[in-house]
Order: structure tokens, then sequence, then C-alpha cells
């Protein structure tokens, strides 16, 4: 026999091994943006050519690439599901609308599919993420969350939006200027980790 006590509940395997493992330090200088779809159930496909997030995805994508651009001495990174095709694409066309230079200039940005997503947020400072799970992940990782919500993601496409109840967890910036703000102030640690509601 258990008690309430001694159970935890999250879902997914792979949670249950975030939840028990050793918390490693917060106090880094390394910022995560997990790029997500610009298609949405409304749309076909995960990269339309029409439609979508498009407007969110290349604003977060450039609020993103402008902050490391104006902040060298804080380690970026863009974690796509994969680098290459419409999603490679994308991100480049994304960036070279909101920056000046081209996004390999940017010696402190890296984007790349090749390192997990928990080594990044067991890495992380602060976490960037929208509609994926690596938002709850980060949280169990006992790190800063941002998840930005405006232009089709607060319009059109609100439905399609996961997590969107918890702003006392997330951080929830409403447009691309309090998208940046609330990163300056994660990453310089005025904003601090929220507390978690366990009933999430």
């Amino acid at each position: 026999y258990y008690t309430s006590n001694e159970i935890v509940v999250t879902g997914l395997p792979r949670f249950d091994k975030i939840y028990h493992s050793k918390k490693t330090s917060k106090d880094s200088n390394i910022l995560v943006l997990f790029s997500f779809f610009i298609g949405s159930p409304k749309e076909s496909g995960l990269f339309p050519k029409c439609g979508g997030y498009r407007d969110f995805f290349n604003s977060v994508h450039g609020v993103v690439a402008n902050y490391a651009l104006n902040n060298p001495n804080i380690t970026v990174y863009i974690k796509p599901k994969w680098y290459e095709g419409d999603a490679k694409e994308s991100i480049d066309r994304a960036i070279s609308k909101s920056i000046s230079t081209d996004a390999s200039n940017i010696k402190n940005l890296h984007i790349t599919d090749e390192i997990s997503a928990q080594n990044l947020i067991k890495r992380a400072n602060t976490v960037i993420s929208f509609n994926s799970t690596t938002l709850v992940e980060s949280i169990l990782y006992e790190r800063k969350v941002i998840m930005p919500k405006y232009f089709e993601a607060a319009e059109s496409h609100k439905d399609y939006v996961y997590y969107s109840d918890y702003s006392d967890i997330f951080y929830c910036p409403n447009s691309p200027e309090e998208l940046l703000k609330t990163i300056e102030n994660c990453m310089s640690n005025n904003y601090s980790l929220k507390n978690i509601n366990h009933d999430f």
C-alpha cells in the first residue's frame, strides 16, 4: 500500500526519469529555443506555403537571433527537430528578415539538430518552446520556461495552442517586445523560476 505522498504520475516514462533525476545548476549563460512547425491542424503539412503560425514563427526566431546578435556573451541554441529541407529554409528565412547579417556570422548562435533536447535543457538557463513536450520537460528540469503566445498563436490559431492555460508556470509574453524583455530578464536572473503547480 502506498500513500498519496509516495506516488508521482507524470504521464510519460521519460518524464518520470526526469522527475527523479539529479538537477544540474541553473546558473548558465545558455538560452535555448526549441523551434516549432509553421503548420497547425488547420493546414496541410508542417511547413505550408501559406497560413499557419507564419508571422509568429518568423517573429520568435527573429527575436532570438537579434538577442544573440546583441549579447555575444550569451550562448544561444536554436534546436529544430531536423535542420534541413523546409525546416532549414524557414528558419534561415525568418532570421534573415530580422537581422542585418547572415546567421552564420553570429558566432554565439548555434542552429543544430545534433544535440538532444534533454542535453540542451540540462545545460540551459532559460528555455523557449511552443506546442512541445519540451515545455514540460524543462519545467521538470527546473528551468525558466518561456512560452510566447501572440500573433496567430493568440488569434486565428489560438485553439491549437497546447498548455495555454498555464501562465502561472510559464512566462507567456504576448508580443515580440515582451518576448525580448522576458528573455533579457530571465537570462539576467531578474526573473526567477516559477513555482510548479502540481495540478499541472
